[in-house]
């Protein structure tokens, strides 16, 4: 055995004894929590963690709620006295962590640590913006003195170095109308040239997480800074780490395609003038008026692009829907083939866009001197929407026609009044592969844990989608089974004679096959879909069913915060929503003792970018429907599934009505990947399983 073989060994008897310590019989939790029961998985987990952690390696971990997931990877990162960076996708896991999870754990480990949670620039006030704001008499007497307030409160809590401070945080205080104006995108920053730069918040917000063991971001924060940290330092906020902890980790791999997608619209280009002449409106001598001529002509040229794209998406492609660019860029466009006859109106309306904006840019660089700090900001953004109408049109082939190897795909997308060119990654694989690989280079542990990563067990999706091929022998993977009794608990009902998918009312027949079903659940009821269209049609419905028997709730009829309040609060509502309700919600016990899923949740087979990952791995020889529509599905609907059972004692019915489950040959694979549950024959049996639960 080498010296570094024996130094690793001794790392992982170290560490392993004290999460022995912590979570054994008669350790530390069995001492200080109420009923405490030390949980294998959990254990196993911990130690699993601890080891990624003294190895420098990757380590994926599926665990269920109830498993004590959170604990298990917080333990040793507590313990092992390294700089931690924990990412979440949601606000609702990050508030727990930082508000509950650690500050116990803190106590109870007897440990004197620095924690935080850090957000990106845009959550915090800037003073700059905020003095202008001022300044142009926008605020309301109440508005003003409540700003001015906290902004000296959190001056003060920095001086004392107080972990009650939020470093002016407003979007969680304030209505939108007003965080826009006092906060700060980081393309706007002025960085070392503000005058405001002693005092920023943002800035003393990174200087403490440099200084705290335990620093909580989201996921679009980790993408903002992996984006940011060789271009612009301070922008990236994100301290130095030497272990890293992802949760919500199955979200990685969209969060990430979201975030590196590039887009411009007829509004950002609008944005982009307002901002641009807010910004030189107490320069002096500044030639304005040649602006003000090409801004009208680049509006000139973008209205006529909207009211092509207008006249070429009818009504029945809908508004607001995505499509691949190449079916504008071309007259004759099929995935199949490879030389077509150029649409040269829309080139003509596009490339006049693009001639307006470069000679913007130009026109800016040749003033820029006269207020370089001013409008540098908006420079990058003007270069940008450039780029951006560039590498749409040249997203299959450059402007000689050779073929573009960049696996990218570009769409359009037409709303009311407004456009929008995006062109995004298939994948993030190979970014983030390399990322993990110089993470590994650097002895730094990655985690990623969630409660579904696995399809059938197999990893093989999310490793791909990670970029874990990079990797080599450096990845562990782990399941920990789940403490949860779902054979007694609950039951789950499929049935073959559901509403096929194509009937244009299999909503109400739903309803129709369960509404004594749903009468018998003496708590609360969601009903999730997979598309608005079907949200509103249940609404409507059920609304009607049920309007003296139980109160309904839809999405977007409030926030969703108010509507899970109001739901957790009436005990016995129905609640009915779309996409932002199959994760991150929780609702233990009666109030929520019935799961509606409408239909397995494949993605949108109009949408360009999964028509493009679908047709990548065509040309790889590979199957998308298996190896790409599927596993995705099935992940989703794990999560929907997820809402049911959140204690241990908890009771529930989880109804999908989807026929293919009982049908088709791949409806066994969603099957084997939910959890062990009863399975109910009829409605009746439903029936029976709450009077039973009730006695």
């Amino acid at each position: 055995m080498t010296d570094k073989q024996q130094e690793t060994l001794n790392k992982d008897i170290k560490s392993s004894s004290a999460i022995d310590a912590v979570f054994d019989k008669g350790g530390i939790f069995e001492k200080s929590i109420k009923d405490y029961v030390p949980r294998q998985g959990q254990m196993q987990m911990a130690h699993a963690v601890g080891r990624c952690f003294n190895r420098g390696n990757v380590l994926i971990a599926e665990a269920g709620t109830g498993t004590g997931k959170t604990f298990a990877y917080l333990v040793p990162a507590l313990k092992a006295y390294k700089n931690v960076v924990i990412s979440t996708a949601s606000k609702a896991l990050q508030d727990q962590i930082i508000l509950n999870d650690i500050p116990r754990l803190v106590k109870i480990l007897k440990l004197d640590i620095r924690y935080m949670v850090l957000k990106g620039f845009s959550n915090y006030l800037c003073l700059r913006n905020f003095y202008e704001s001022k300044q142009l008499g926008v605020f309301s007497p109440k508005q003003l003195a409540s700003l001015e307030s906290l902004i000296e409160s959190e001056k003060v809590l920095i001086a004392q170095e107080s972990d009650k401070c939020t470093f002016c945080e407003v979007n969680s205080r304030y209505p939108k109308k007003i965080t826009d104006l006092i906060t700060c995108q980081s393309h706007n920053c002025l960085q070392g040239r503000c005058i405001y730069k002693d005092q920023c918040f943002a800035f003393a917000a990174r200087q403490r997480a440099s200084q705290s063991q335990i620093v909580v971001i989201n996921h679009a924060l980790f993408f903002s800074t992996l984006h940011l940290q060789n271009t612009n330092p301070m922008a990236s906020l994100l301290p130095d780490y030497n272990a890293l902890i992802f949760d919500e980790a199955h979200t990685l791999p969209d969060i990430g395609r979201n975030f590196f997608a590039r887009s411009i619209s007829g509004l950002e280009l609008k944005e982009i003038q307002k901002d641009f002449f807010e910004a030189i409106k107490d320069v002096k001598d500044f030639p304005k008026g040649g602006f003000e001529d090409l801004f009208l002509l680049i509006d000139e040229a973008s209205t006529h692009l909207y009211e092509y794209l207008e006249s070429k998406l009818h009504p029945t492609d809908g508004k607001g829907e995505k499509i691949n660019i190449l079916y504008l860029k071309y007259t004759d466009y099929h995935e199949d083939g490879d030389n077509f006859t150029v649409d040269t109106t829309f080139r003509q309306k596009v490339g006049d866009l693009y001639l307006k904006l470069d000679k913007l840019v130009t026109l800016m660089e040749n003033n820029k001197e006269s207020a370089v700090e001013e409008i540098e900001g908006v420079v990058g953004r003007v270069v940008e929407a450039r780029d951006v109408i560039v590498d749409c049109m040249t997203v299959d082939k450059d402007k000689m026609g050779n073929v573009n190897k960049q696996n990218q795909v570009s769409w359009i997308e037409l709303g009311h009044k407004n456009y929008a060119l995006s062109i995004s990654p298939l994948d993030i694989g190979l970014d983030f592969g390399r990322f993990l690989l110089s993470k590994i280079e650097r002895k730094v542990g990655v985690v990623m844990t969630s409660a579904t990563i696995s399809v059938k067990e197999s990893f093989d999706k999310f490793i791909y989608d990670i970029g874990g091929n990079l990797l080599d022998d450096h990845i562990q993977t782990m399941i920990v089974p789940s403490v949860f009794d779902y054979a007694k608990n609950s039951i789950l009902f499929v049935s073959k004679d559901f509403a096929p998918i194509s009937d244009a009312f299999r909503i109400r027949r739903i309803i129709d096959k369960l509404e004594k079903a749903m009468d018998s659940v003496t708590g609360g009821i969601f009903f999730l879909t997979t598309s608005y269209r079907a949200l509103n049609e249940a609404s409507v419905i059920l609304a009607d069913r049920f309007r003296d028997k139980r109160q309904v709730l839809v999405q977007n009829s409030m926030s969703n915060s108010k509507l899970m309040d109001e739901f957790k609060k009436d005990g016995r509502a129905i609640l009915i929503g779309t996409s932002s309700f199959w994760e991150g919600v929780d609702v233990p016990g009666r109030a929520l003792s019935m799961v509606i899923i409408d239909k397995i949740p494949f993605g949108q087979p109009t949408d360009p970018l999964l028509q493009a990952r679908c047709e990548n791995l065509k040309k790889n020889g590979k199957n998308p429907f298996i190896t790409l529509s599927i596993p995705e599905a099935v992940i989703a609907l794990r999560q929907g599934v997820g809402r049911l059972i959140r204690k241990e004692n908890d009771t529930g019915v989880m109804i999908i009505c989807d026929p293919r489950l009982e049908q088709s040959s791949y409806g066994q694979i969603f099957l084997q990947s939910l959890p062990d549950m009863r399975r109910a024959s009829s409605v009746d049996d439903i029936v029976a399983f709450f009077k039973e639960a009730q006695a």
